[in-house]
């Protein structure tokens, strides 16, 4: 073999270095396009997927309607009492009026028993001037009234068919407040029937105690306001789909709401427990909350024909409007359908928390011992006055009287007096609006 020499090695040109790295990411660009092409063409919108967004839209839409709502109520009836404006007078303006009232009060009171002397001193005149006014047409509009005008005794019997009524439903709960306010002397003594002798204050908290108030009362609004949110937002999602759309089977499902509001409770309850068990929700409160979020809560098929009823009234030209503007079924739904259905909305809330708060049976059922409410608690009050106090009527222990458990019922009704308090306009509102037709 011929041998090169060191200058013949270094004078030879050098040899490219040929690698198949640069056909490498060819390759694999031509691969990926290929894939995504392929991706692409095979891809399909998934209509689940789409659903759960337009829901999740949906309720996330509504909570905010609700949040701004309840936002203008704090402001209009909270900041403007302190505030005050043009149509509101401020907190401190209140005060300020009542303080002259009582400053201006000695002068017209003294001014009042002044001219008391002139007034009856012209009164005959006035009666005999009155006397000769009178004719049978005026004597007829005033007792019987006229178009425009009720008369004195369709006023006179309206009144006193809403004070019989009132003091009906006002009754018991003065005789709650009565007997709860009675010391046990006061209980035995027979002489002494609805007011007490004196305040005694100690049957409430004895009865706070047995009921464990506050824990429970945290528990019971527990229970009540989440299935009540989430059967309002199903509800109403439900009749908007049944007021505003048409489609197969509407009828049928129609049909089928009205069916589960006329099965009675119990012949369902059991079925459910089973269902409840083998998902393994029992003594939870989302026995509650899942039925209501499918629509199936305390009387859901309540809530979605008053819903029904609002959507209904909203006119077909407006929404026709919104249409040729651009605005799709779901910001209508946003923007007409909540604000129309605002005392529904209310309405619905309202009842909602009421029928689960005062549910007893379903709750003691479904959730068993894990979570309990004030009225379960005062089932057993008596129980559990024995165990705080020793045996009813022994010789170590305390007698549940009648004054203990009227405290005790009185704190369970409590809450829900407040909250109506608070929320009577808007439930009278609501119930007034709820029989609403379409155009």
């Amino acid at each position: 073999m011929n041998k090169k020499t060191q200058p013949e090695l270094l004078e030879q040109e050098p040899v490219e270095e040929v690698t198949p790295v640069t056909e490498i990411p060819v390759v694999a660009e031509v691969r990926t396009a290929e894939s995504v092409e392929e991706t692409n063409e095979t891809k399909k919108p998934n209509p689940a997927v789409a659903f759960f967004k337009s829901a999740g839209l949906a309720i996330a839409a509504f909570f905010v309607a609700i949040w701004t709502h309840i936002k203008d109520w704090f402001y209009t009836k909270i900041i403007l009492r302190f505030k005050g404006d043009e149509e509101h007078r401020s907190f401190v303006r209140w005060l300020k009026d009542i303080g002259l009232w009582f400053k201006k009060f000695p002068s017209r009171f003294v001014a009042f028993f002044k001219g008391l002397p002139a007034f009856f001193k012209a009164l005959p005149s006035r009666t005999k001037a009155w006397a000769k006014s009178l004719t049978k047409e005026s004597v007829k509009s005033y007792f019987l009234g006229t178009g425009e005008k009720k008369g004195f005794l369709q006023c006179f019997v309206s009144y006193s068919l809403l004070i019989l009524f009132g003091f009906v439903y006002v009754y018991p709960i003065l005789y709650m407040l009565g007997y709860s306010l009675m010391s046990p002397s006061d209980v035995t003594n027979p002489m002494v029937n609805y007011l007490p002798t004196s305040l005694y204050f100690q049957n409430y908290s004895e009865a706070s105690r047995v009921l464990n108030f506050w824990n429970t009362l945290f528990q019971t609004v527990y229970v009540s306001l989440l299935p009540s949110i989430f059967q309002t937002v199903s509800c109403c999602l439900a009749a908007y789909g049944l007021a505003r759309f048409n489609f197969r089977g509407k009828k049928v499902i129609f049909a089928l709401i009205i069916i589960t509001f006329i099965i009675p409770t119990q012949l369902t309850m059991m079925p459910q427990l089973l269902i409840y068990s083998k998902l393994k929700i029992v003594d939870s409160v989302f026995t509650f909350i899942i039925p209501a979020a499918l629509g199936q809560g305390i009387k859901s098929a309540v809530f979605v024909l008053i819903f029904y009823q609002f959507f209904r009234g909203i006119p077909d030209s407006v929404v026709e409007a919104a249409k040729i503007d651009g605005a799709n079924s779901f910001q209508i739904f946003i923007r007409l359908g909540l604000s129309a259905a605002k005392p529904a909305i209310l309405l619905s809330l309202l009842l909602s928390v009421v029928w689960y708060y005062n549910e007893t049976v379903l709750t003691s059922i479904y959730l068993g011992g894990a979570v309990t409410t004030l009225p379960l608690e005062l089932e057993k009050f008596e129980a559990t006055y024995k165990e705080l106090f020793g045996d009813v009527g022994g010789a170590s222990g305390k007698t549940v009287n009648e004054a203990i458990y009227m405290a005790g019922t009185l704190l369970s009704i409590l809450p829900l007096l407040v909250f109506y308090f608070f929320t009577q306009k808007h439930f009278t509102e609501g119930i007034d609006k709820a029989g609403i037709t379409g155009e």
